[in-house]
């Protein structure tokens, strides 16, 4: 599964993988691996340090599938995260959509 690969991806730190789930946009914004990984990184910290990560539901909107999974990091802390893919024209699978939230921070709102 795509986000399974794209999670892995990051929290090993495997750039070149990350880049393969970037959008044609964001590949051209940011000009490298690297960039495109460190983007991700900085904006989404804790895919870096995932230590569990269990889908609970996918949801079509047209033609793009939006992954809900839960996440829970190193330090124990729970998140919820939505990733949005599109297929591009050569078959592969492109984030075009990502969040992620604190799961206490969400109670914590209510």
């Amino acid at each position: 599964m795509a986000v399974e690969s794209f999670i892995s991806a990051m929290s090993r730190e495997d750039a070149a993988a990350v880049w393969m789930f970037a959008s044609e946009e964001d590949q051209d914004a940011f000009q490298s691996e690297e960039a495109v990984y460190k983007a991700f990184a900085d904006t989404f910290p804790v895919l870096t340090d995932v230590a569990d990560a269990n889908v609970d539901s996918i949801r079509q909107e047209g033609e793009t599938p939006f992954v809900q999974l839960s996440l829970t990091g190193e330090d124990g802390t729970k998140y919820a995260a939505s990733v949005g893919f599109c297929l591009d024209d050569a078959g592969d699978w492109k984030v075009i959509s990502l969040d992620v939230n604190s799961v206490s921070d969400r109670v914590a709102s209510l």
